[in-house]
């Protein structure tokens, strides 16, 4: 499935003397049978496909098809799975050419796909997440003085949904490590904002938090 609102490709296929449309991943196995395809040549000639096949043969998960692909003609079509493999992978790779720091996983399960788990390592270039550096990667590395002011998400999507990330302005809820450390907050009496200390020593607090409500909602 793909797209903001699961949706599917009515792909035909012949099955025992049938011709049936519905998607799941054994599409791709009726289409390329138990080949592995090159994924960059795949993504390249889904692409040339995309823009001459369009939206044509989709719909929305869990309705009735009204048009289907031809069936003599199924290898000539985009099913679901290329479909979702291809704006998968075009998805991933955009984030990571903004900056984001992508990581692939490939999840414990029953079923047995070659080509999804061959498309997950292409996806990883065939590297194993390591936690460790997952945690390295958005660690806030601070010098004595220094500080890090962050804006909470809220606004709209490119789909035009709403979304507000809010912090949990709760003392018992929060939590600072410094390594292995664990630090809770106390309350600084502070007419402008949410104030917390950590680690209180005799001239104030080691680390300090400033939380800011409202429309322009952040910390530092």
């Amino acid at each position: 499935m793909y797209n903001q609102e699961p949706t599917v490709t009515a792909w035909s296929f012949e099955n025992d003397g049938s011709v049936l449309n519905w998607a799941g991943p054994d599409n791709f196995k009726s289409k390329y049978s138990d080949s592995i395809p090159e994924w960059n040549t795949y993504f390249k000639n889904v692409k040339n496909q995309l823009e001459s096949q369009g939206n044509k043969y989709d719909y929305i998960y869990g309705q009735t098809p009204t048009v289907s692909t031809p069936v003599l003609e199924s290898n000539q079509y985009l099913n679901s799975v290329d479909k979702a493999l291809y704006y998968t992978n075009d998805t991933y790779q955009n984030m990571k050419e903004e900056g984001y720091h992508c990581y692939v996983m490939k999840a414990n399960g029953q079923s047995h796909y070659p080509w999804a788990t061959s498309f997950m390592e292409y996806l990883s270039n065939n590297e194993e997440v390591s936690f460790d550096a997952i945690q390295n990667d958005i660690y806030y590395l601070l010098d004595k003085g220094s500080y890090v002011e962050d804006y909470i998400g809220q606004g709209k999507d490119q789909f035009g949904n709403e979304y507000n990330f809010d912090f949990v302005n709760e003392v018992n809820q929060f939590y600072m490590m410094v390594g292995q450390k664990k630090y809770t907050p106390e309350m600084i009496e502070d007419d402008t904002c949410y104030h917390y200390g950590f680690n209180k020593q005799n001239d104030g607090y080691d680390y300090e938090l400033y939380y800011y409500s409202g429309v322009e909602e952040h910390f530092i």
